[in-house]
């Protein structure tokens, strides 16, 4: 899947989910320094949906999508409040880019089940 971003490095395939409903949960909290606008970026098609988060220090870095496109697969990456991107680091390997696919009745919502954030 192309990179419209030009941002990503090591990108996390997190499988298939129901495109309605979808929390995105990163199971770690903003680092010290960081507090601000977080923003999800999901893109297909050559087109971004972006979804924004005011978050405290400490605070679990999450969002609410709602609903997207089923049958798509989709390329998701997330800026900190200083506009760049995150790196999540996950069963020891660092990712900034996240692909997905969604079918409906799939699993719901996203768990990164991140050990820390950079």
């Amino acid at each position: 899947m192309a990179d419209c971003c030009n941002c990503c490095e090591n990108t996390n395939n997190l499988g298939c989910i129901d495109p309605c409903g979808i929390q995105w949960a990163s199971g770690v909290g903003v680092p010290a320094g960081l507090a601000g606008v977080w923003v999800l970026y999901i893109e297909f098609n050559r087109r971004r949906l972006s979804f924004e988060n005011d978050l405290a220090e400490g605070q679990q870095i999450n969002f609410a999508v709602g609903c997207i496109n089923p049958y798509y697969k989709y390329k998701a990456y997330i800026t900190k409040p200083d506009g760049s991107v995150a790196q999540f680091t996950i069963d020891g390997n660092i990712y900034d880019c996240f692909e997905l696919s969604t079918q409906l009745n799939s699993a719901p919502g996203v768990a990164l089940n991140a050990s820390a954030v950079a």
